[in-house]
């Protein structure tokens, strides 16, 4: 199973905090184990990295799905939200976007309660099918529902 990891890419000016690493699952979901907090400039690595990730996937797979899991701290400057839904439209306007997306926000995870509809309404925003759990396993078994 290949890992795909922001840590592997550098950054031009000024550090992106947070991190993301995501491999391949059941060769159509993709999971995704996601540290912040974040901000904006997050997406000059995570660009740098998953089309082309995502394009790989593609070409074995019809459709595929998303699962993202916190696993410590969700919290986003505003500027990371309107960075990351011109992110998602920009994707999906590549055809690089998931059946259908589940995060998880387990009890513990920071900032879960304050950003969970802040990462909602970007989906919303781009027009994707999103939906948020509190455990990995219920996540997967919705994503598994979507084919």
């Amino acid at each position: 199973m290949k890992k795909y990891s922001t840590d592997n890419v550098s950054y031009k000016t000024f550090r992106p905090h947070g991190r993301v690493e995501f491999s391949v699952v059941d060769e159509n979901i993709i999971i995704y184990r996601a540290w912040g907090p974040f901000n904006s400039e997050f997406f000059s690595v995570l660009e740098a990295i998953e089309p082309d990730a995502l394009i790989e996937v593609q070409s074995n797979v019809r459709s595929w799905g998303e699962v993202v899991v916190f696993e410590d701290s969700c919290m986003a400057v505003d500027n990371f939200f309107l960075e990351f839904s011109a992110y998602l439209k920009s994707m999906k306007a590549r055809d690089l976007v998931p059946i259908a997306s589940a995060y998880v926000f387990s009890n513990n995870i920071e900032g879960g309660l304050l950003m969970k509809d802040k990462y909602k309404k970007c989906y919303q925003d781009a027009g994707l099918v999103f939906s948020t759990f509190a455990d990995e396993e219920t996540a997967l078994s919705w994503i598994k529902s979507c084919f």
